[in-house]
């Protein structure tokens, strides 16, 4: 009988001992399991201060660092139960935003506003993307994605005038070739900020590069398809290395449409409205056609305001005036590159117009480009492709126009340097449909056709301009054709 019992009790202690193990164990999965909860910090809505950290984002302080994007951006907006503003006039609209990039995401607290003048009256609008880490929205977060500069000025661009999506993207990246391509440094017009300085502050590269970095993305409003749109970096003084604390330092665009200056009236009438004219680039045109985004043009100093009305001068001067004070005003290569560069994507808004224009010395100015929608022949009226817009010329080279002044001045200042970077573009291939067949490429290979078919059906009631009328392979051709326009001109020879 003792043995019995011995062996009764051992089974019995080995039961309760099992039992008490098992307990254990799913007290430990039950602690593993809040823990990871609270690491994840679920909630109903938003994020709170220290979620950010587990979703493969880097972040410092109140920046956001995604890795590049290897394929499309998602942005997700949830109007929570609102309906889309239509108009810029509604302001923001508090909403969640989910932002994926590069497989790392962010799910925070945001909102949205329609972006653009004449692009706010489509059907699919352009919004400003605004990331906020608290529910009050008042602490601003910005979004450094790849080796873009961190900012809170991102932009989903609708191209509703543009459905191949690619005209903006494809005039950003063959500028940013051409910058790549040139010989010596600074590349970057932007780099000329932190050149000459030896203090570790101001004397390092930045990421800036003086244009705008884009990433095709889809935007989805309540799990919905809402559109294919081109993410671009917005007018951020940090990427034109702007210091906002050297009076120097300025960052502007001219845009001369509107008002009533005009060599050949000087009435109110609706003809003199629509005359674009580099007469308008002094210091009266400031808050008219000049505006400031550092600094605003109502904070311009009395210094600044004078640089400007001499740069004015200079370029409504004569051509002999332009010839010998050039180098006193602007810069060689980034003249003869945007005159190469406008030419070569036919941006006809862009002669005077949507053109970004810095200074870091207040002394000598570089233009940039901005707004790119309508190169390539597309027609900004929702009309199509221009026609005979491959064959012509847009820069008149043989009388000046007011709308083209410092274009025309710098061809016949320096004629056969244009003729001979023409030929070096051509010849690195970079002008060549080939080199625009790759970065095309780049862009669509991202986007599956069922999301192509999701964007057709989406605004197949708009009735949507130029799906029968543009594609990739229409750029494409268009720019064969252009090549050839321009290798004419430009005295080359294949």
């Amino acid at each position: 009988m003792g043995i019995t019992n011995d062996i009764a009790n051992s089974y019995s202690n080995r039961q309760i001992n099992r039992q008490a193990m098992i307990k254990v164990v799913w007290i430990f999965l039950c602690i593993l399991f809040i823990m990871l909860l609270s690491s994840c910090n679920i909630k109903d809505e938003g994020l709170s201060s220290n979620s950010l950290e587990d979703n493969a984002v880097i972040v410092h302080d109140n920046i956001i660092i995604f890795p590049e994007p290897n394929g499309l951006v998602e942005v997700k907006i949830d109007t929570m139960g609102a309906n889309l503003p239509t108009t810029k006039e509604e302001g923001n609209l508090p909403v969640m935003l989910n932002f994926t990039s590069g497989g790392a995401s962010l799910n925070t607290y945001g909102e949205i506003k329609v972006q653009g003048s004449s692009t706010a009256l489509w059907p699919k609008k352009n919004w400003t993307l605004k990331f906020y880490s608290d529910e009050e929205r008042s602490e601003r977060l910005m979004l450094k994605i790849g080796d873009s500069v961190a900012s809170e000025k991102w932009i989903a661009k609708a191209e509703w005038v543009d459905p191949t999506m690619l005209r903006n993207a494809l005039s950003y990246r063959l500028w940013g070739e051409m910058v790549q391509s040139r010989v010596g440094f600074p590349q970057n017009e932007v780099d000329n900020a932190w050149l000459g300085q030896n203090n570790i502050n101001d004397g390092m590269q930045t990421g800036a590069q003086g244009y705008p970095k884009s990433h095709p993305a889809q935007i989805k409003v309540n799990g919905e398809h809402y559109g294919i749109s081109i993410l671009l970096l917005g007018h951020e003084p940090r990427n034109f290395n702007i210091n906002t604390d050297n009076p120097k330092h300025i960052y502007m665009e001219f845009d001369a449409r509107g008002g009533n200056i005009s060599e050949s009236t000087d009435s109110t009438t609706s003809d003199a409205e629509e005359i674009k004219t580099w007469e308008k680039f002094s210091a009266d045109g400031i808050g008219k056609w000049i505006s400031g985004y550092h600094p605003k043009e109502k904070n311009f100093t009395d210094e600044q305001i004078r640089a400007i009305d001499e740069l004015g001068e200079f370029i409504n001067g004569t051509q002999s005036d332009f010839n010998k004070n050039f180098d006193k005003f602007l810069d060689k290569t980034n003249m003869i590159d945007m005159l190469l560069f406008l030419e070569m994507i036919y941006d006809y808004d862009a002669v005077a117009q949507d053109i970004e224009i810095v200074s870091y010395d207040l002394e000598k100015w570089y233009m940039l480009p901005w707004d790119k929608d309508t190169t390539f022949g597309m027609d900004w009226d929702q009309n199509g492709i221009i026609e005979e817009s491959a064959s012509s010329l847009l820069i008149n080279y043989e009388s000046e126009d007011p709308t083209q002044k410092p274009w025309y001045k710098t061809y016949h200042a320096f004629t056969s340097e244009v003729e001979a970077r023409y030929a070096q573009l051509r010849e690195g291939d970079i002008f060549t449909a080939h080199r625009l067949y790759e970065i095309a490429g780049d862009i669509t290979s991202k986007i599956p056709n069922e999301m192509w078919q999701a964007e057709r059906e989406r605004w197949e009631e708009d009735n949507r301009p130029s799906l029968d009328e543009t594609s990739t392979s229409q750029i494409i051709s268009w720019f064969e054709k252009r090549l050839e326009t321009l290798d004419e001109h430009f005295n080359y020879t294949p």
